[in-house]
């Protein structure tokens, strides 16, 4: 009988996993560790083949829409891993994928100054503009959107004054991003989802695409504000680059984008700032206190403007 990920010892998740990746890649299993890194919900495995590569097993307690890692691989290639299902005992749900080079942004965060940052943005911005899909996003607006900030409105009785006026701005001004394209969106870029050669700067992976949603695009290019400017002991601290490296995001981005979408410019903005507030700032599932819906406030306006 499965069983919840938090319910499982740790030589039920290596059995799992060792298990998993021995009955979907030819070559033996040779031996299998704990990632380092752990998500909620879920377990995450290194597994050793005997031909000398490495793979990925993850144990997790919901199932994955399998479609948008595929959808994201064949938009952006490599730095997607390619992810399949695989039989489990004890979890769930297991799923195996290639292991992808590099270290995590955070990890090696502390080593850059803003020529590396801009670098490493760059290449996020290029690949979220690569996610393009092409056809109308109007319909995702009208069904989607649009109830969701008048939900917003409707509900949330603590939004202090200046975020609802925010709120009401972009429902009223919704209706611009039917001009922007639907897009295979990322909910939740960050620095652990980043892989980069230290030495290069090259992005090596964005990973965890199991939550990506279709929406217009630019709506996961909120992601620039938490990429440049952290929080520390809950309060956001701007840094001498955090801004450069903003610049850097937004011109590559509008460099990256169709040449006929060239002039959306600030419909591009207004897409990431209704982004945060729904993927980020006041997502379905959470009610946030006043203290911290307050503090959406600067973090919009570090979206009100590219350059």
């Amino acid at each position: 009988m499965p069983s919840l990920i938090e319910n499982l010892s740790r030589d039920q998740v290596l059995f799992d996993a060792k298990n998993s990746a021995a009955l979907y890649y030819d070559s033996p299993v040779r031996s299998a560790d704990m990632h380092k890194d752990q998500g909620l919900f879920s377990s995450t495995v290194v597994v050793i083949l005997e031909d000398e590569s490495r793979v990925i097993v993850q144990l997790k307690d919901n199932e994955i829409d399998l479609t948008k890692v595929a959808l994201a691989r064949s938009l952006l290639g490599s730095v997607v891993p390619r992810m399949n299902a695989a039989p489990t005992e004890y979890a769930f749900f297991a799923y195996v994928s290639n292991f992808l080079p590099g270290k995590m942004w955070i990890d090696v965060d502390s080593q850059f100054g803003i020529e590396q940052d801009s670098a490493i943005a760059k290449q996020i911005a290029g690949l979220i503009a690569r996610c393009n899909l092409g056809i109308s996003s109007a319909g995702i607006v009208d069904s989607h959107i649009v109830p969701r900030l008048a939900h917003i409105l409707k509900t949330r009785h603590n939004l202090p004054q200046d975020l609802r006026i925010r709120v009401e701005n972009m429902l009223a001004n919704v209706d611009s991003l039917k001009e922007l394209p639907l897009a295979l969106c990322h909910i939740d870029i960050n620095k652990m989802n980043i892989l980069v050669n230290p030495d290069t700067l090259e992005v090596t992976g964005l990973i965890d695409w199991e939550a990506a949603a279709l929406l217009p695009l630019g709506m996961s290019a909120w992601c620039i504000r938490y990429l440049t400017v952290p929080i520390h002991r809950r309060q956001d601290e701007i840094l001498e680059k955090s801004w450069p490296v903003t610049q850097a995001f937004w011109a590559a981005f509008f460099a990256a984008i169709p040449h006929n979408l060239q002039h959306l410019k600030s419909t591009f903005l207004l897409s990431a700032q209704i982004g945060f507030v729904l993927l980020n700032g006041i997502p379905e599932s959470c009610h946030h206190s006043g203290e911290n819906l307050a503090a959406l406030v600067p973090r919009l306006a570090w979206l009100d403007r590219a350059e």
